[in-house]
């Protein structure tokens, strides 16, 4: 409760990106917490509002860059873990979904290498077992499917296998299919 308490108070005052340099421990030990079995399934809901506070409080650049290494570090193991990444990044698109100018720019501002580490997480969430997370990951990559020339970054990116399992959601505007392969 502290850790949302203090959020709030920093978000309120516009220090909220006081968060920036701590966010990879922070976030590991809430998506720990949110992520973990029923025996703590009364700190998953707190752990989820909390982590919901600090990727509000964190730039949107820095949020989606410790969420992608905290998957691709493979801190995360379990599938519940994987669906409260898959949730937090959603949230993140949801707020980038409205300013078309964002969306485009997001690469450019993510950076190279953080952005190849968006879309290699994207994947695995299409790809994995719970029908929830898919969802997530789906929800993520029509965000980013409207991205100038997002295919030429995933064939960079991503494996073939990636590739294949991304396929079908590649639909643009007007009933165009965006090929991956």
């Amino acid at each position: 409760m502290s850790i949302h308490l203090f959020s709030k108070c920093l978000n309120s005052n516009g220090l909220g990106h006081l968060w920036d340099s701590q966010s990879d421990p922070l976030l590991h030990a809430l998506i720990s917490r949110a992520g973990g079995d029923n025996s703590t399934k009364f700190l998953q809901k707190e752990s989820m509002e909390c982590l919901f506070m600090v990727i509000l409080c964190l730039t949107t650049e820095r949020a989606i860059s410790s969420l992608c290494n905290q998957m691709l570090a493979n801190k995360i193991k379990s599938s519940h873990g994987r669906l409260v990444v898959g949730k937090l990044l959603v949230n993140l698109m949801d707020r980038l979904e409205t300013n078309e100018d964002a969306v485009q720019c997001l690469p450019e501002k993510l950076g190279v290498d953080s952005f190849e580490k968006l879309l290699k997480v994207t994947a695995q969430l299409i790809a994995d077992g719970l029908s929830e997370t898919r969802t997530c990951g789906r929800k993520i990559f029509a965000v980013l499917s409207r991205i100038h020339e997002i295919g030429k970054m995933c064939k960079r990116a991503l494996t073939d296998r990636q590739l294949q399992n991304m396929q079908p959601l590649c639909v643009v505007g007007h009933g165009q299919c965006l090929n991956l392969l």
